[in-house]
């Protein structure tokens, strides 16, 4: 585990090692207290355009075009979540696509968020990239999935045939817990040892493997490989055994998809720190490069009045023989 993950972790840990004994209401209540789900619309709310977070973003945003050079003394009062949900929104309205969302999460009672604006941005982009392959479902390895949100929407989609997240145990809480409530019908599976770890994937299996079990996952057996904001966080050499395990599990001509940005300093086990730049992952060199540039959906999201604060990249290429 990361220093920096040490830290997100550190106070949780003492609820989860009560995990076994909690109640389905209890455990409920510790991973929205953890705050990487998704958020239920509230019951008075039947249409998500409606939703007062909704509207708050809406509002600030329309409020920041309408008075360009006062922007600032307008949401000097605005907290950093109302102000990215309210990026995200004016994004997917730059993109022509912000009612496609509000349709496709307001039948899952999904309460609109920057998280959740995200993710369905990044499912939209896979669906249209398997179609650009001529894939119809796919067998997806996902490297820190979180709470499983993007797993789930990629789901509703009907684009997997097998889903496997590899995580830390704590956020395997979140990602299962997202998954068995909204996909009942799934077939899930926790794997915490490498001889569970062999078997080839099956349809309609989600599976939630631990990093040490990870070692042992049947060499190309994915179609698409994911990672969404994680490599940014590990130590190098956990990093690199994950560029590792993701070229032995993916088939020739796997679809390999990373959004992550730069840590100019994150902190290492010693005290010092080190500069994680996308930029200089070890990827392989028979990789087919399909797209690799500034990621935009963060660039505007984590943004200061058109200021970005970070420079994000999305790599996507087709993994070589």
């Amino acid at each position: 585990m990361s220093e920096f993950w040490r830290g997100q972790l550190a106070p949780f840990r003492k609820k989860y090692s009560k995990a076994g004994s909690l109640s389905d209401r209890a455990l409920e209540d510790l991973v929205a207290e953890a705050g990487y789900g998704f958020e239920e619309l509230p019951q008075q709310v039947r249409d998500v355009a409606e939703d007062p977070s909704y509207r708050r973003a809406i509002e600030t945003w329309r409020a920041v075009q309408e008075n360009l050079r006062t922007r600032k003394p307008i949401v000097a009062g605005v907290d950093k979540v109302t102000w990215e949900h309210a990026r995200a929104i004016a994004f997917l309205e730059r993109e022509g696509v912000v009612e496609e969302y509000l349709e496709f999460i307001g039948p899952l009672r999904i309460r609109s968020t920057m998280s959740s604006a995200r993710h369905w941005y990044y499912a939209r982009a896979l669906a249209e990239l398997l179609d650009s392959r001529s894939i119809e479902t796919a067998d997806f390895v996902e490297i820190g999935a979180g709470a499983g949100n993007l797993a789930f929407f990629l789901s509703v989609v009907g684009r997997v045939r097998s889903y496997t997240i590899v995580d830390l145990p704590e956020m395997l809480v979140h990602s299962s817990f997202t998954l068995a409530s909204r996909l009942p019908d799934a077939e899930l599976q926790f794997v915490t040892s490498q001889e569970e770890a062999g078997d080839p994937p099956a349809e309609g299996r989600y599976a939630f493997v631990t990093p040490e079990a990870a070692q042992a996952l049947p060499a190309e057996s994915a179609d698409v490989a994911l990672n969404f904001n994680s490599f940014m966080e590990m130590d190098r050499d956990v990093r690199d055994g994950y560029f590792e395990l993701v070229y032995r599990v993916c088939r020739p001509g796997t679809l390999f998809v990373n959004v992550n940005r730069r840590q100019r300093a994150l902190p290492l086990p010693d005290g010092e720190t080190w500069d994680n730049n996308p930029l200089l992952y070890p990827y392989r060199s028979d990789d087919e490069v399909l797209r690799w540039e500034e990621e935009p959906f963060q660039t505007v999201t984590r943004s200061d009045f058109n200021f970005s604060t970070s420079l994000t990249v999305i790599r996507v290429s087709a993994v070589g023989q």
